[in-house]
């Protein structure tokens, strides 16, 4: 292919849609049927993408009609910005464009090159050898290159970037200049953002969703993993099956807005209160992080909660566990309801939005507590800008991790073979033991022989004479090499 590229007497351009699960996420257009069978509002057609010829005159003619444009009108022309969405009626005019930014081995090219790999499916394989003409680099998938780019620090970009970036994320959904022009948004790098494929509104988030009592419940197998949360007082389960569907979970209890986010980036489970109202996926990560949006397009950090001029929204506990565990020991748990209104077959092992996101995701293994040993659980915690990992170990037996951040020092009790991870300021003596009694629940005994309440609220003394309150911790997921 290269060296038919170097043929100037003969250019044919042979222009192909990959299908939807390879690495590449290239669209060719939104199609806005709200149909019922997926759930989703916005559906992603992938068709095989007509064949641009060029003929000699055109060929003759193109650089030439370039050189008299600045890089600025040239990017434009490629990404067809301003006109039709499709690009179907200025194909040959963008084709033209591409491929002079791959001839002039300006470096200034590469980034807006890859932006437009997202927009113009129809000239994927242009772009791509264009690509490989400026970078040497043979990469191939839009993902891939976004990667790469982002991790050359000193790659040159044109001026007026973010503007030109705006403009070409427009075209995908309008909802993105909201996004790119918003204030609270200006301390993120928007130069290094990167789209998933779907439009803003395309992964739909459930907010209010019908809580119903364990003793209702009738879809959710004894090793199912759940999210456990402590809602004003509500204890609640949302089951991962459900979660990993709609990225975001919105509850409101008392006026007070918690939202639960899975991040399949980074694999990663979190739940955040807030006074930002309903969040969802904005269908835009940042290296391996997802970004989550409020309505008036503030963009959210899904692993660590910051947002605006280092903003930050307050995480709250979650326990993970089996459903077993948790209505075991939560009798008077609440749990989601499977119907959530939106019509998805929450059985179905892996969302097509994960797969296009993350290939080698791990949804499928983290569905169900099981003995596969293909990830290892983490669990995650921050204090004063310190930053904690545990690997959880798949351990039979009860389990206490202490660790120390800046000059705290913190336990970590594992209450349920090896997930079932909270998180405490650590008293002074060290504990040495867990046990669960039905009518104490969950007691943990230190060195002095000194019972303490594993609570709601944190390790109280069993004379109430001194408490150490939890630190909200969040879970993700590694493969094993």
């Amino acid at each position: 292919m290269k060296n038919y590229f170097r043929n100037k007497k003969s250019i044919l351009l042979i222009l192909l849609i990959v299908p939807f699960l390879s690495n590449s996420a290239c669209i060719e257009k939104i199609d806005n049927d709200n149909s019922t069978n997926s759930g989703f509002s916005n559906k992603i057609n992938f068709t095989e993408a007509p064949i641009i010829q060029m003929n000699q005159d055109m060929e003759n003619n193109f650089k030439i009609d370039m050189q008299d444009k600045d890089i600025q009108e040239i990017i434009e022309i490629a990404g067809c910005i301003n006109r039709t969405y499709d690009c179907q009626e200025n194909k040959e005019e963008a084709g033209k464009a591409i491929i002079f930014m791959g001839e002039s081995n300006n470096k200034v090219f590469i980034k807006p090159l890859i932006d437009i790999l997202w927009v113009n499916a129809d000239l994927k394989n242009v772009i791509n050898q264009s690509l490989i003409k400026l970078t040497n680099q043979d990469i191939f998938s839009s993902i891939n290159w976004e990667k790469w780019a982002n991790s050359e620090l000193t790659l040159e970009i044109p001026d007026n970037y973010l503007k030109i970036k705006s403009d070409i994320f427009s075209k995908l959904d309008k909802n993105y200049s909201l996004i790119f022009q918003n204030k609270y948004n200006q301390k993120i790098d928007l130069s290094k953002i990167n789209w998933i494929g779907s439009t803003s509104n395309a992964i739909p988030a459930l907010n209010n969703p019908k809580l119903i009592s364990k003793n209702e419940e009738a879809y959710l197998n004894s090793d199912d993993i759940i999210l456990g949360l402590n809602l004003e007082g509500n204890e609640t389960a949302f089951p991962l099956k459900i979660i990993k569907w709609h990225g975001v979970i919105n509850q409101k209890i008392n006026n007070q807005t918690y939202s639960i986010i899975f991040c399949p980036t980074s694999n990663s489970l979190t739940a955040y209160k807030g006074d930002l109202g309903y969040l969802s996926f904005s269908s835009l990560f940042l290296e391996d992080s997802c970004l989550i949006k409020n309505s008036e397009g503030i963009l959210i950090d899904a692993e660590t909660g910051i947002f605006g001029d280092n903003k930050k929204l307050e995480r709250i506990p979650i326990m993970q566990t089996t459903w077993t565990f948790w209505k075991t020991y939560y009798p008077n748990s609440k749990v989601l309801s499977k119907n959530t209104g939106v019509i998805i077959d929450y059985d179905e092992l892996v969302p097509a939005w994960v797969d296009l996101i993350n290939p080698d995701n791990l949804v499928k293994e983290m569905t169900k507590y099981t003995s596969n040993d293909s990830f290892n659980t983490y669990v995650k915690y921050d204090y004063m800008s310190n930053n904690a990992e545990i690997m959880l170990y798949r351990v039979y037996d009860y389990r206490i991790i202490y660790q120390n951040l800046g000059s705290k020092k913190f336990i970590t009790i594992v209450l349920d073979n090896g997930i079932g991870a909270r998180t405490f300021f650590a008293p002074p003596e060290e504990i040495t033991q867990i046990s669960y009694t039905s009518k104490n629940g969950w007691l943990a005994r230190d060195s002095e022989n000194i019972y303490w309440f594993i609570s709601d609220n944190g390790l109280i003394n069993q004379d109430d004479s001194s408490f150490y309150s939890e630190i909200a911790n969040y879970i993700s997921y590694k493969k094993i090499p």
